[in-house]
């Protein structure tokens, strides 16, 4: 998707746990996509790559959010906040 998302012309900003993966994964992409090491469950992380793409770019105008892990199946309003913080109320 990243890929997809650069070659359309796209800034990109790939976020993962694992920094040298993602730093490798960034610099082969077009047009000068970052990388920010972050775990998206947790909130000071995402608030931190937030603020990395809106410092490089002023903005963000779309997220495209792949990660998760597979938990209890029922409707999103059902979940409670520490079960969705720890992604297991899917």
């Amino acid at each position: 998707a990243a890929q997809a998302f650069a070659r359309e012309g796209a800034r990109v900003l790939l976020v993962d746990r694992d920094a040298a993966a993602g730093e490798a994964r960034a610099a082969e992409l077009p047009g000068g996509a970052r990388f920010v090491a972050a775990d998206v469950s947790k909130g000071e992380d995402t608030r931190r790559y937030v603020d990395a793409a809106l410092d490089a770019w002023g903005r963000v105008a779309a997220f495209f959010n792949n990660a998760g892990l597979e938990g209890r199946v029922r409707p999103l309003v059902a979940q409670d906040e520490a079960e969705f913080d720890a992604g297991t109320a899917l």
